[in-house]
This record gives structure tokens, C-alpha cells and sequence, in this order.
């Protein structure tokens, strides 16, 4: 149901906010966004980049993600 779903996207957001960084997925998910919209905002640049993890595992800094939202001063800029 409609309110199953918003728990589980709130229990979602909850348990990544004690995260350092996330997936493609939980990062569009944190935003609530598809992840087709969240990967074709990270294209037009509106978005961080994913880091590189072991050469081969993209993630999301959950502060970048939150710097964005926040406006807050953060190392890599974006186009807007």
C-alpha cells in the first residue's frame, strides 16, 4: 500500500543519514527522486559526481548529497 511504501522510504532515509555514503538507488531514494531523474541530474552536473571506492564502486557522500540541499560550502562545484 501507499503507506507501506512511505514507512519503508522512511526508515530508508533514517538508516542512511548513519551512513557515509550510499548508492545510486538510496542516493536518488534520499531525495526523493527516481533514480532515473537523480542520474540525469548528476549528468547535467546539478548533482555530485559518485566517488570511486575500490576502483569499481560508485557511491554518494551522504554530506554531499545534504550540502546540496543545504547550500552548504563543499569542495567540487556544480554546474547550475
Amino acid at each position: 500500500t501507499s503507506r507501506t511504501r512511505k514507512i519503508d522510504h522512511l526508515m530508508l532515509a533514517r538508516s542512511a543519514i548513519n551512513k557515509l555514503a550510499v548508492g545510486e538507488t538510496e542516493a536518488a531514494r534520499l531525495l526523493s527522486l527516481t533514480t532515473r531523474e537523480f542520474v540525469e541530474l548528476v549528468h547535467a552536473g546539478s548533482l555530485p559526481r559518485p566517488e570511486l571506492i575500490g576502483g569499481k564502486h560508485e557511491r554518494w557522500t551522504v554530506a554531499k548529497l545534504e550540502a546540496v540541499l543545504t547550500g552548504a560550502n563543499i569542495e567540487e562545484e556544480f554546474e547550475t
